[in-house]
């Protein structure tokens, strides 16, 4: 049976984007026509959180059942991406990351990934991408899991969608990292000579 996870952000006494989670949640349950609430704030419980301390609120769900998980978050440190390619499809934010982790397992001496599909760029194996150019940040027009942070930033023009060739990697001269635990005001910014085939 498919398991789902939606991972919220929770910082300064509040769940972050819960808008753009709202939207993901309520696309899975209806694709996969899953028996439960569709209301995501309805299990949103703030008791046992800090407000002083910032948290990974996780929900993992799946056709009859839903579990809530929360840990303190604590940001990793990257700083070199290993090209790969895959032909992986991750449109939905699934529990099981085995295939991701198997692509992780060809990092070498990198501290993440970042993946190729069809010659173009998708993802890290957590993050959205978002590449700089002379103009603009750029993230791939088609990632392997449009993340939350990636639709705000998108609606609000912060980033602009386009297709990322492979190929074209020397126009850009930074990658930023970002995902629902890493707004885009805390992004990890990677040069582009550490991006390594």
């Amino acid at each position: 049976m498919c398991q789902f996870i939606e991972t919220i952000r929770y910082e300064d006494g509040e769940f972050h984007n819960l808008k753009y989670h709202q939207n993901r949640f309520e696309k899975t349950v209806r694709t996969f026509d899953l028996d439960i609430e569709t209301n995501l704030e309805s299990y949103l419980y703030k008791d046992e959180l800090s407000d002083d301390k910032l948290y990974k609120y996780r929900i993992l769900y799946n056709r009859k059942s839903l579990s809530i998980y929360t840990e303190e978050y604590i940001k990793k440190s990257i700083n070199s991406l290993k090209l790969v390619q895959s032909d992986l499809d991750y449109s939905f934010k699934y529990s099981n990351r085995d295939r991701i982790n198997k692509l992780l397992s060809k990092k070498d001496n990198c501290d993440d990934i970042l993946i190729s599909k069809n010659g173009l760029i998708t993802d890290t194996s957590y993050c959205n991408v978002a590449l700089l150019n002379s103009e603009s940040w750029f993230t791939p027009r088609s990632p392997l899991l449009k993340g939350t942070m990636r639709n705000k930033l998108v609606e609000e023009r912060i980033i602009l969608e386009k297709d990322i060739l492979v190929d074209d990697l020397s126009k850009y001269s930074k990658i930023a990292l970002f995902n629902a635990m890493i707004p885009w005001y805390n992004k990890i910014c990677i040069s582009m000579s550490d991006i390594h085939n």
